[in-house]
């Protein structure tokens, strides 16, 4: 079909009804409203930009116009609710002390933006789309999330107890419910969960890693952990001195401890102690090292020289270094790592 076919010849104008059988009523008073008919003569139609004056379009005038249809729609509640209570992106960037790339990862999750087995075969063709873990459906964000077995699991074995069995719901409503009935530590909880079970999902795409309950725990500790130093960082405590750490129970006394760096050397290390869930006490430094895997190390141990500085003869040591771990517990390290 040619456009000429769309105007009427004896005027020019747009054929308004054909038109709409075409293109439907909101399509076509777009068109109406905004491009004018091509000439009989030149064959050349005119783009009218709308919002200016002149017709033409202008990069600023975009920017300005798209902003004031935003605070438009903010005042007539589209976007956001008084009590921001209905307001998703409102929970996943400010409710809780959640970390900064935690809530990156949901806000991924909310646009469909992470590789799952679906989304992998929609968009590049691959053939195996199942859950690798039970085989049972393809694998999207609200299988692995809720519906897997594997998942059920964890959710129900986890402090929030929940039970996903018959949850119907589309990921972002199941996050909107999730952040409506928790608290502010609950939602954070939920949130790292989320991570966790990302983590698992990862570790068996990637390195063939089967999950587990135990593998999952071990997740959640390491990001549980980071959000209490996280939480304590923003809350302006500042660096904790070991006079005044207080001595806990040691047969409930558990470290976390975490190390970063990016090109440069420069970094950082963070441990925090906790006791059946309440932070007593935390320690975070800048750092100048090699890789990412000395910045752990690092971390490891100036929480070992805390505890013993502190004279706490036991201590659980998490970290989310796989192969930190598996030096430190192993009887004999590889000759690499010597």
């Amino acid at each position: 079909m040619k456009v000429a076919q769309l105007r009427q010849h004896d005027s020019g104008l747009w054929d308004a009804e054909r038109l709409t059988k075409l293109f439907g009523y909101e399509t076509t008073m777009q068109i109406l409203s905004s491009i004018q008919p091509p000439d009989p003569l030149s064959g050349t139609g005119t783009l009218i930009f709308t919002p200016a004056a002149s017709g033409r379009f202008s990069v600023k005038l975009v920017y300005k116009e798209l902003h004031n249809r935003r605070n438009r729609f903010s005042a007539a509640g589209v976007s956001q609710s008084v009590n921001n209570a209905d307001n998703l992106w409102f929970h996943i960037w400010k409710k809780g002390k959640v970390v900064p790339r935690v809530r990156v990862f949901m806000w991924k999750l909310m646009h469909n933006g992470l590789p799952w087995g679906k989304v992998m075969a929609d968009r590049l063709g691959c053939s195996d789309q199942n859950c690798q873990t039970c085989d049972s459906e393809p694998e999207d964000a609200m299988h692995w999330m809720v519906r897997c077995q594997f998942s059920r699991m964890c959710w129900f074995a986890s402090d929030l107890g929940i039970r996903t069995e018959g949850v119907t719901l589309s990921v972002q409503e199941f996050l909107l419910w999730m952040a409506k009935q928790t608290s502010d530590e609950q939602w954070t909880t939920f949130a790292n969960c989320l991570w966790a079970l990302w983590r698992c999902r990862n570790g068996l795409a990637y390195q063939g890693i089967r999950p587990s309950h135990a593998t999952f725990q071990s997740y959640l500790n390491s990001i549980q952990g980071e959000s209490m130093l996280f939480a304590s960082a923003i809350g302006g405590r500042g660096l904790a001195d070991p006079d005044t750490v207080p001595r806990p129970d040691m047969a409930s006394l558990n470290c976390f401890s975490d190390g970063s760096w990016k090109e440069g050397r420069f970094g950082g290390i963070g441990f925090v102690f906790t006791q059946n869930g309440v932070l007593k006490g935390y320690v975070s430094a800048g750092l100048v090292s090699c890789s990412a895997f000395q910045a752990e190390a690092a971390a490891l141990l100036q929480a070992i020289r805390f505890t013993i500085s502190n004279s706490w003869d036991e201590c659980n040591f998490c970290s989310d270094s796989s192969t930190l771990v598996s030096l430190c517990t192993g009887l004999q390290p590889p000759l690499e790592a010597d």
